[in-house]
């Protein structure tokens, strides 16, 4: 049955008929039996939200590109949030103060702020002007497989599922794999070492921070599954190994968040709104969409059985204001079947003909039966008006894919059909980018082959998927542009091309051989070429209807300057072999000689982040990071890393890359009454935390500081805070701890007792340096344990970084016990940080060294020093003695420290042949005609 588009006549609230200022239902009866004293975990609904339905359709009815939509839509939530949430949260700042609430996390996606807030405090906070709802925290759960069965690892070449919808046709006879597409399920995790999808995680060619989001504190940086079922759904999607076909879209790239990998929890509320607002923008800037999943795949929801209503709203403007912004949001119908109505929510939502987009299972063979543990529709009255549910069907029994740790296994549950779908939205985002959500779910349905009762039913839904019939379907009115890019001089092919229209929508990037296709609505389109390297081409591409328009494209390389000197480690050592690299660029690395010198040519007319690496076997210890923002970790051994920016001229650079990273421990005490020049600051308590200001701006994670609060429990907190939280381990996470914490030894301390020494900070303006030390504190248990350590943070005017921010020290001079200290930072908005070490036995220990006395570490987004000047000497004499030598002689350099002797082969390469600190140097007489020169360091 066909559906037409209908632009909805009213927009649905997300609290229903609920008043405004109230407190939900469920969160009533959660309360009742709680004391007035007892913490609860909640969402703060505002009143004033964006009417996404309706700019949803205004941008369907104009066919915005995708970047637009994207920009508009994320400009607009975060534009709403940042004019409503301010006054709403200096009144809440001041309820955080007198203790009645904590953990204080606002958030744009839906215009909301979640807290812990005390019971008796609840009826004063739906009060406040700009609150319309309060609700209780969402505890939806995975749905869980109804059977499983190891296969080990096998090779079954293509996946019975993948023939069913046909996606094997859209592979070989329409030419389209999925490249281009970006996919993203919110599950257990995903095993990122796995064989079928290691090598198209996205965070291979992008941040790290922005391709995977572990939102349950274990801090990975690299995709996990605790649970195996991410890895399976993921597998079915887009999975790929040799001589296993088992992911329906297989050319795409892969996102993911952990965010169902728990148990019923209280944090839960926070971890999947937080992955909705990743998943919308996971680089954080709206004009930008090749970071945005083309679709997420959701296995997990809530039942009448769990306690909830049998259609829970709570989530629904959420899951809406993300689809907006471009991603297509499918679910898995549930596995409560065969009665019906027993589709779980928030897949039952039924108040448009699109939303929720559910999936059922069948059996993965003709005539492809509904597996008895589908559920079925209808939606109850409540999700609204178009309740004929599930929208369709996919395979879901018996369903081969892969599984963390390198194998494979069999799974049956509607978490195996969704994933279907998901990879069929990918196909279609492949073959035309710009296909909105309205216009991709019509067409699912629209070309869905028909099971069951003719026409859309609550058993079928409008039939089982079919991927070929959908990607024809999105192409329809569109043309394939074919091309490649190659050098003009050599005719060399080039990878990494940008290709990019000039509406701004980012098309393809050209493969290993210089080639690239995408399809096109016919008419006139300009796009541009261009890579780091070579001069940008404008062209003008005319696309016909249902045709094929080949182009060949030849870019010119850029002016350049040829950068030299020498890799130097932090102690001012040559690093022979360092690996010297412009970072995010298509550029090769260059090797350093025996002596550390170097040569490497870079484009003029761009800022270059250069960097120097001593060989791997070299370096004692990595640097931990860097964050999502760039903040780095440098412990004591860490003297290998050298960083600096270039900006290049024809006439080339000599720059020496020398590492000023080292986190180098130079201990001066500051405590008065050990005759230091620091003042006591006046700590009486055990839990207690102080404000005053600093003496210089800080600029801390892009924001600028004056402030600082200084907590007796071993850590420091940028801007005013009055929390004194003794422990906790989550660095990254808004729910532990004060947001812009540095913590040099995060532990319940005490000031309290006689024997303990003193907090003290000192202001050495000389140095750029603001000290805060911690002096013979004593720990709360073990009482025997006292503690002296520092923080330091350095003033950025004069201690200069590659981002402008400040850079952190912490130096622990006496350490006596770790078992539950941590040490970190965390950003102003408290999702983001770096954990240098955690002590809890419960958890596991980060890779870095337990700190012991004489320690430090160091938090810097790279700092940049005065590089070392380089310069020929213009006097250079030769003088050949009697005794078959020859003598280089020149006028000593003032400043200079060293001079290096270079001589030039037949090829036009200057090799460093020699290091000396006085203006001369002797050699014996070789034959042949010898080029030199002589480079002064300072």
């Amino acid at each position: 049955m066909h559906k037409r588009f209908l632009a909805p006549a009213l927009v649905v609230g997300l609290a229903g008929t609920l008043l405004a200022g109230s407190l939900h239902s469920s969160l009533e009866q959660q309360i009742v039996g709680m004391k007035d004293q007892d913490w609860v975990k909640v969402l703060i609904v505002l009143k004033d939200q964006v009417d996404t339905q309706s700019l949803d359709w205004e941008l369907h009815y104009k066919k915005a590109p995708l970047a637009e939509r994207h920009r508009v839509v994320v400009e607009r939530l975060q534009a709403l949030a940042a004019e409503t949430q301010p006054a709403l949260l200096e009144t809440l700042a001041q309820a955080e103060k007198q203790g009645q609430i904590s953990d204080v996390t606002p958030h744009w996606l839906l215009n909301s702020i979640v807290l812990k807030t005390r019971v008796y405090h609840l009826s004063a906070l739906a009060e406040l002007d700009q609150v319309d709802i309060i609700e209780p925290n969402l505890v939806p759960e995975l749905i869980e497989p109804v059977a499983q069965r190891d296969t080990g690892t096998r090779e079954i070449g293509l996946a019975p599922g993948i023939d069913a919808i046909e996606a094997e046709r859209v592979w070989y006879e329409l030419g389209i794999w999925g490249n281009g597409a970006l996919v993203a399920n919110l599950d257990t995790g995903v095993d990122g070492d796995h064989p079928a999808l290691a090598s198209r995680w996205r965070g291979l060619s992008a941040p790290a921070a922005q391709c995977w989001k572990d939102v349950l504190g274990g801090g990975t940086t690299f995709p996990v599954d605790n649970g195996g079922h991410g890895t399976h759904v993921m597998g079915t999607i887009t999975g790929q190994a040799p001589n296993d076909s088992i992911g329906v879209c297989p050319g795409a790239q892969w996102i993911a968040c952990n965010a169902i990998d728990q148990g019923v929890s209280s944090g839960f509320d926070t971890d999947v709104l937080t992955a909705y607002e990743w998943f919308t923008d996971p680089d954080g800037f709206p004009e930008t969409i090749e970071d945005v999943p083309d679709v997420i795949q959701n296995s997990w929801g809530v039942t009448t059985s769990m306690g909830y209503s049998a259609c829970d709203s709570r989530w629904w403007n959420a899951i809406d204001n993300c689809e907006a912004a471009g991603v297509c949001v499918t679910w898995s119908a549930g596995n409560e079947g065969p009665s019906s109505q027993t589709l779980r929510s928030p897949g039952n939502r039924a108040t448009t003909e699109y939303n929720c987009f559910s999936v059922g299972s069948t059996s993965y063979s003709s005539p492809y039966y509904v597996s008895d543990f589908s559920s079925r529709g209808p939606a109850p009255d409540a999700c609204g008006t178009y309740s004929i549910k599930p929208e369709v069907m996919a395979p879901g029994s018996n369903i081969y894919s892969s599984y963390p740790g390198g194998g494979y296994t069999t799974m049956d549950g509607t978490s195996m059909a969704g994933p279907h779908v998901a990879g069929v939205v990918g196909l279609m985002r492949s073959a035309n980018p710009n296909l909105d959500v309205i216009t991709i779910k019509q067409i699912l349905m629209d070309t869905a082959s028909d099971l069951g009762t003719p026409g859309d039913d609550n058993t079928y839904g409008h039939g089982i998927v079919n991927a070929y019939e959908a990607v024809l379907s999105a192409m329809s009115g569109y043309g394939t542009v074919i091309g490649s890019v190659r050098d003009a001089d050599t005719n060399a092919p080039l990878s990494g091309v940008y290709v990019e229209h000039s509406e701004g929508i980012p098309y393809a990037t050209t493969g290993e051989f210089g080639d690239f296709s995408f399809m096109l609505p016919a008419g006139e389109h300009e796009f541009s070429f261009s890579r780091l390297g070579y001069l940008p081409q404008t062209v003008e591409i005319a696309v016909g209807n249902d045709s094929t328009t080949t182009i060949a494209i030849t870019l010119q390389l850029a002016p350049s300057g040829v950068l030299h000197g020498y890799a130097l480690d932090a102690y001012g050592e040559a690093m022979p072999g360092a690996a010297v690299k412009a970072l995010d660029t298509p550029f090769d690395p260059v090797e350093a000689d025996a002596n550390g010198y170097y040569e490497m040519a870079l484009p003029v007319g761009t800022p270059w982040l250069v960097v120097a690496e001593g060989p791997v076997s070299e370096v004692i210890q990595s640097p931990a990071g860097p964050d999502e923002y760039g903040y780095f970790a440098y412990g004591p051994e860490d003297t290998k890393t050298a960083m600096a920016i270039v900006n290049m001229v024809e006439e080339g650079l000599a720059l020496n890359l020398q590492s000023h990273n080292r986190a180098a421990y130079d201990w001066t005490t500051i405590d008065p009454a050990a005759a230091g020049p620091g003042e006591a600051l006046p700590f009486t308590l055990r839990n207690q935390t102080l404000q005053m200001d600093l003496p210089f701006e800080f600029v801390y994670y892009g924001e600028v500081f004056d402030r600082i609060s200084i907590c007796t429990n071993g850590w420091v907190a940028l801007g005013e805070t009055s929390e004194t939280t003794r422990v906790g381990h989550g660095f990254g996470d808004p729910s532990e701890g004060p947001s812009a914490m540095i913590a040099p030894f995060w532990e319940d301390l005490t000031c309290e007792v006689e024997e303990s020494g003193h907090i003290s900070t000192w202001y050495d303006e000389s140095g750029g340096r603001f000290i805060i030390e911690y002096n013979n504190i004593r720990q709360y248990l073990p009482v025997t344990a006292f503690e002296t350590f520092q923080v330091i943070l350095y003033d950025p005017t004069e201690h200069a970084s590659i981002t402008g921010d400040g850079s952190i020290l912490m130096q622990h001079q006496t350490v006596s016990n770790t078992t539950y200290a941590a040490i970190g930072i965390e950003s102003p908005l408290g999702t983001d940080g770096l954990t240098w070490y955690v002590g809890n036995p419960t958890l596991e220990p980060e890779t870095n060294p337990l700190p012991a006395s004489g320690d430090c570490v160091l938090f810097t987004t790279g700092l940049l020093e005065s590089p070392i000047s380089l310069h020929a000497v213009s006097d250079l004499r030769i003088t050949q003695t009697a005794r078959g030598q020859f003598i280089l002689n020149w006028t000593a350099v003032p400043a200079a420290a060293r001079y290096h002797v270079q001589r030039c082969d037949s090829q036009g390469t200057w090799t460093n042949v020699a290091t000396v600190t006085e203006p001369s140097w002797t050699s014996a007489i070789t034959e042949g005609v010898w080029q030199f020169r002589v480079i002064a360091a300072n």
